[in-house]
């Protein structure tokens, strides 16, 4: 998909002066054969090349506001509307659903549940062209920018507060790896020069995807058991002593993250909360989805399958839907 960009209609430097100063802030498909192998990570999961973060529901209060947010500010296509449930994406690929709830739960800052998800662009220009739509629309949704040294990513924050990624990945063969853990900074990322060097009146490439996940949990040595021991996902990077921990299949820096910077010693969410209600991912292989049942069964972790997918509930019943690529 193309698109031509638009003159900004307002200075992105006063845009977020109302903001006041951005915090530091601590695929679309990805394989490992695309990493040099002077800098491979150790890979030791049984999920040897991929897997696909494909799409993401959440339970919200308003789906008309949020659905406008989507459509019109990050330029999602609306796939398909039915009663209270929207599923937005790009072009024909569903990237979100919006399913509409009456009288769920609220949850706070401190709750398990959804961090952010994150939206991986194709190109620094289409990334750029990204932000100036949303500070455009929501100057005040702004909540940061960070140079993670692999990525260049953005920060936001949608009506209903779910987190919103919005970055670029840099080279694979520019990522540090040492021992099968990669390198991820937390510098500083200046938004405005970012756009002025980016957001060129030009015909670029908006092609876009869900590169990772992360999520409020509330214990990260149940984390660990959960997502490495019985999904077998590689750890990527053990930040545990400043409450983080990142995974990933086939040597990618990060497909899901794991924090409790808000919510440590968080109990499981109950069904009928607002915020996340599920993510899908897609295994590479039948062997790969055949094999994670067996584990599950092994572990004694309760799993619901139906129409080709497996369901399971992580420790803090964020629901995760598994199938075959």
């Amino acid at each position: 998909m193309k698109h031509l960009s638009r003159a900004l209609t307002m200075p992105l430097c006063l845009m977020l002066a109302a903001c006041g100063t951005p915090p530091d802030v601590a695929t679309l498909s990805w394989s490992s054969s695309t990493m040099p192998n002077n800098t491979a990570p150790i890979v030791t999961s049984v999920i040897g090349d991929t897997i696909t973060i494909g799409h993401v529901t959440l339970a919200v209060r308003d789906l008309e506001t949020m659905k406008t947010r989507y459509n019109q500010t990050l330029w999602f296509d609306i796939i398909s509307e039915n009663g209270s449930s929207t599923t937005l994406g790009q072009g024909t690929t569903p990237l979100l659903t919006l399913q509409e709830e009456i009288d769920s739960e609220p949850r706070t800052p401190a709750s398990a549940g959804l961090y952010h998800v994150a939206y991986l662009y194709a190109t620094q220009e289409a990334l750029a062209h990204s932000l100036v739509r949303v500070i455009q629309s929501d100057p005040r949704s702004f909540q940061g920018s960070a140079d993670h040294s692999v990525s260049e990513a953005f920060y936001f924050g949608d009506p209903e507060g779910n987190g919103i990624e919005l970055y670029y990945d840099r080279d694979p063969s520019t990522w540090q790896w040492n021992d099968g853990t990669v390198t991820m900074g937390s510098n500083y990322l200046d938004v405005a020069d970012y756009v002025s060097r980016y957001a060129t009146p030009t015909t670029y490439d908006d092609s876009m995807g869900i590169g990772h996940i992360h999520l409020q949990v509330g214990d990260l040595v149940a984390a660990k058991e959960f997502y490495v021991d019985i999904l077998w996902l590689d750890i990527t990077s053990d930040m545990s002593a400043q409450g983080a921990l990142f995974v990933s299949a086939g040597g990618y820096h990060h497909h899901i993250g794991l924090n409790t910077w808000n919510s440590r010693g968080a109990w499981p969410r109950p069904d009928d909360q607002y915020g996340l209600d599920s993510v899908a991912i897609a295994l590479p292989t039948q062997e790969d989805y055949d094999a994670l049942i067996r584990r599950l069964q092994e572990s004694g972790v309760d799993f619901v399958e139906a129409d080709d997918t497996l369901t399971v509930a992580d420790p803090w019943n964020n629901h995760i839907v598994f199938s075959v690529e």
